[in-house]
């Protein structure tokens, strides 16, 4: 009985040293609550207009008729692109697109009246910085929407010139409509598509590097020697990481409710998933990646070092995730790879119960995955700070005597 008080004596006494040693470092309060709300809103504005709009483009009109006019008419009148500048030749476009003033160029050819009235094929060129995917998107959307209009007003306009009827006409010449049904991003916005991605990375990032810094500050410092018990015993090694886990989720579940239950509605992302569903997906997911970081954080000798090897990791998470870079395009072993990562499964799941509305039943295999990882960090981190704490204690008690 006796071992037992003792025992949940000491696991308070690492609650309660760790909450202070967080509250008392400036740097780990700085990433652990600064950095996830200045990230969190750097990246909600910046992406706050969702999609690129009038996009400047120039016109090489060869033609200079009034049925090219029309076209370039059109053209300007597309929410995607503006015509900024009308110039009467490539070379002029191509000095205007090297000083960034355009990032396209449309070519109406010589004739391009004539050979329509004649009846005969006319080429359009699009010439787009393919550079910028988004621009690039834009860009193709507007003047492939446009042409393929006026290819249906030239048609109508061919078979009611030979007798045929308005209605049988238009029927004729575009005898397939498109009806494109857009699911989930409706707007099509890069800030609806990327960012419920990217806050679950920025918590994880957080995580990893305060809890890196405060490993890298109790083996720098000695603080190891804060683990002992009045007979210069060390803790319970199950007692040091259940302590120490339980201290970081407490800060991490309060953030998640202030960054995901505020930040994410203030900024109107998609918010499909029943609250009960999503915080329990959480629970696994901050415990992971914390045990995930008690772990690493075993391993380092200075703060900084944290610092330094971890901020370069928050691209590779990304892209093992799956959202940057669609998995259809890796290799499978290497998505297969980035599952040990918990952002990987959290990400997948988050944007199925809020983007599309799963439920936690039809997330379960992200879920289980991630209890896995909860057991599998937790046995690393028992491991790593057993040979920490074995290396240190000594240590200090040498300096004693």
């Amino acid at each position: 009985m006796k071992k037992r008080v003792e025992a949940c004596q000491h696991f308070f006494e690492v609650v309660k040293n760790e909450i202070i040693f967080i509250l008392k470092d400036d740097g780990v309060m700085l990433i652990l609550f600064g950095a996830i709300f200045i990230y969190s809103t750097l990246y909600s504005m910046a992406y706050h207009n969702q999609v690129v709009r009038n996009e400047p483009i120039a016109i090489v009109d060869l033609d200079q008729t009034s049925t090219s006019r029309s076209l370039i008419r059109a053209v300007d009148a597309t929410p995607q692109v503006r015509v900024k500048y009308e110039v009467s030749s490539l070379h002029e476009a191509e000095q205007l697109f090297f000083a960034r003033k355009i990032y396209g160029c449309l070519l109406i050819p010589y004739n391009y009246e004539k050979d329509i009235l004649s009846g005969r094929q006319v080429f359009v060129s699009m010439y787009a910085d393919a550079g910028y995917f988004l621009m690039y998107k834009q860009m193709l959307a507007a003047t492939t929407n446009v042409i393929g209009t006026e290819n249906i007003r030239i048609e109508m306009a061919n078979f009611i010139s030979s007798g045929v009827s308005g209605e049988m006409a238009k029927a004729l010449a575009e005898p397939v409509v498109p009806a494109p049904v857009v699911l989930y991003n409706t707007i099509e916005g890069y800030a609806t598509f990327v960012m419920p991605a990217i806050m679950i990375l920025i918590l994880q990032q957080a995580l990893l590097l305060s809890i890196g810094m405060i490993g890298g500050t109790f083996r720098e410092r000695k603080l190891y020697c804060r683990l002992m018990d009045v007979q210069q015993k060390p803790y319970s090694v199950f007692n040091v990481v259940i302590g120490k886990a339980l201290a970081y989720f407490v800060f991490s579940l309060l953030i998640s409710i202030v960054v995901f239950g505020i930040y994410y509605k203030l900024f109107h992302y998609p918010d499909r998933g029943a609250f009960i569903d999503v915080t329990l997906f959480f629970i696994p997911y901050l415990l992971s990646v914390i045990f995930l970081s008690l772990t690493i954080s075993a391993f380092f000798r200075y703060r900084e070092t944290s610092v330094l090897v971890l901020v370069a990791w928050s691209i590779p998470f990304l892209l093992f995730s799956g959202v940057s870079f669609p998995k259809e395009g890796m290799p499978e072993w290497f998505y297969s790879f980035g599952k040990i990562i918990p952002s990987s499964n959290a990400i997948d799941g988050f944007i199925r119960m809020e983007v599309m509305g799963a439920t936690l039943k039809e997330v379960l295999e992200q879920y289980r995955m991630l209890w896995i990882l909860t057991g599998v960090y937790f046995l690393t981190a028992m491991i790593a700070l057993r040979v920490r704490l074995h290396k240190e204690v000594p240590r200090c008690l040498d300096k004693k005597h």
